[in-house]
């Protein structure tokens, strides 16, 4: 088979007015989403902020499951992607809320609790994508046999 039959089918670029249109309505999605779990959930005084080191631990673990899936499909610049990784995800996780966190750790006078959650967290959050990205290499078809099919 001709390699040029297995690479995926072009796709035309979205206009930019609705590749911002993706990021904004995405990012009001995930933004208010993230809020609300911070509200269900709120960090207490001198703990872990649990709410938040999940929502981030999700995020990591969807947008890697996302982004493997579309490369092994051959979709990298597929038109769901800036609704969904930047809009979406980039606005439920947080590196501000989880900086800000930690921050009130320290004022609290846990510093050594606040650099546990920084090690940790970061840790978790590599792993939590590591663990998407093996996900979608087992789950999602790469295009060759998609094609094929």
């Amino acid at each position: 088979m001709d390699p040029a039959e297995l690479s995926p089918a072009a796709r035309a670029t979205p206009p930019a007015w609705l590749v911002y249109a993706a990021v904004f309505a995405g990012g009001m999605l995930g933004g208010t989403t993230r809020y609300l779990i911070g509200l269900g959930i709120p960090a207490q005084p001198g703990q872990i902020p649990w709410g938040i080191l999940g929502v981030n631990l999700v995020g990591a673990f969807v947008l890697a499951l996302l982004l493997a899936g579309w490369v092994q499909r051959g979709h990298v610049s597929h038109p769901w992607r800036p609704f969904l990784a930047t809009g979406i995800l980039g606005s439920f996780t947080t590196w501000s809320t989880f900086m800000a966190d930690t921050y009130r750790l320290f004022l609290d006078g846990a510093e050594i609790l606040a650099a546990v959650y920084v090690v940790g967290a970061s840790a978790l959050g590599i792993g939590a994508a590591g663990l998407g990205w093996w996900t979608a290499q087992r789950v999602v078809p790469p295009v060759a046999e998609v094609q094929a099919a």
